[in-house]
């Protein structure tokens, strides 16, 4: 089903009125739809820039509310303070597409407002020129933010993590200059914080592998990596089970996720099994509300060759207590082209997926909502889409927060 489904019934009911005054039938009180009030809301980013606002309705239909928050262009990520009251965006070089190339690297802070109204705090951060930002990653206790970065487009080389710590209001002072992955191919630098707090796991995409800082008490980051894991892939996204004991990690080229489990010293032990198939090209992880299921998402949807005909689909997996993933029936099930991203209702019972083509046709980003049943698979016949308002979505784009505090 396209478009959120509330015009259509909007006008609908003005039909209805219309056609009881021809007969002198008085209108009866029909509820005010614009009194419905959204469940969560998504706040979404793309190349082109700007920050989306979308309500989520419990119904499962989306609906833009506002025009883009301004920010600049070539963004791969948003992140959410713990507490839910900032949001952070870094543009820079991004892609090389659909952004300004006069962009200079910021660090963008948005306050969320009671109603989800987004308002700046401060001005944009400037950060060293050259650097391209990837995503960033938070300490539990909302004080450190970390922010993966590199060299050229999508930071591909000489990664390196930024730390900044987190001000009451919400501002961020950065501590100290890059540390370094320690390689030239370390790239496209995405961070997670272990379960425990003591360290920092980061995605190195060209050098395939995932670096290792020990997080010191001042939440500043051990000046060299403490271990390199390989046996990954061009390693992308990696995501923390909600238990805390297990690490996974998208392997983009080889289409598959790699699955740690995360020792008593954070140290990674493969998962038998692993790596686990998946669609093509997958990206950006979430777990069910019970932490039973994980959903990925496929951009080229099949095989890498849905890049050019626009195929798309999200694989769907029970989590075993082992930490190994076995397909829920049905997986890999089909979306709309080219998606990037998938979050979940705070509820659990939709999955919502940002999506747009990458190579080929109309570049709009989209916003989607499938429902999840309850055995945690997925019905993509009953869809609720919305553009968004951008162009090209590649990285972890999307962050779904309650709509009420």
């Amino acid at each position: 089903m396209s478009g959120s489904g509330r015009s259509f019934r909007r006008g609908t009911r003005i039909t209805l009125i219309a056609c009881l005054a021809t007969l002198g039938i008085p209108a009866p009180a029909l509820a005010d739809e614009s009194s419905a009030q959204p469940a969560d809301r998504a706040y979404v980013v793309a190349q082109s820039g700007g920050v989306a606002t979308i309500d989520l309705f419990s119904d499962g239909s989306v609906q833009r509310n506002a025009p883009l928050f301004p920010t600049g262009s070539g963004t791969f990520g948003i992140t959410a303070s713990p507490d839910r009251r900032h949001l952070y965006v870094a543009p820079g070089t991004g892609l090389g597409t659909a952004s300004d190339p006069t962009q200079k690297p910021q660090l963008v802070t948005i306050r969320v407002g009671s109603a989800g109204q987004l308002q700046p705090v401060g001005q944009p951060l400037d950060l060293a020129a050259g650097l391209t930002p990837v995503s960033a990653a938070f300490s539990h206790d909302g004080r450190d933010l970390y922010l993966g970065v590199g060299n050229i487009v999508a930071g591909f080389v000489n990664g390196a993590v930024l730390h900044f710590r987190i001000g009451d209001d919400g501002t961020p002072v950065q501590q100290g200059g890059p540390v370094a992955l320690g390689l030239p191919l370390d790239g496209a630098a995405e961070p997670i914080v272990s379960p425990d707090g003591k360290s920092l796991y980061v995605a190195s995409y060209l050098a395939s592998s995932i670096v290792r800082f020990a997080i010191q008490p001042d939440g500043s980051l051990s000046g060299k990596p403490v271990d390199r894991v390989t046996g990954v892939s061009t390693p992308i996204t990696p995501a923390v089970s909600p238990d805390g004991r297990f690490l996974y990690i998208a392997d983009e080229q080889s289409q598959s996720i790699t699955a740690f489990r995360i020792r008593p010293d954070d140290s990674l032990e493969p998962v038998p099994g692993s790596p686990f198939p998946t669609g093509a090209i997958p990206h950006n992880f979430v777990f069910s509300s019970d932490g039973k299921h994980l959903y990925s998402a496929n951009t080229a949807g099949a095989s890498p060759a849905g890049l050019l005909t626009g195929d798309g689909s999200v694989s769907a997996f029970d989590v075993r207590d082992d930490g190994s993933l076995a397909p829920l029936p049905g997986s890999p099930y089909r979306t709309l082209a080219g998606p990037i991203m998938v979050n979940r209702s705070t509820d659990g019972r939709w999955l919502y997926v940002t999506s747009s083509r990458q190579l080929v046709g109309d570049k709009k980003v989209m916003f989607s909502s499938y429902p999840i049943r309850p055995d945690g698979t997925v019905d993509t016949s009953a869809a609720h889409s919305v553009e968004t308002g951008q162009q090209t979505a590649d990285g972890p784009e999307a962050v779904v927060l309650p709509a009420t505090s």
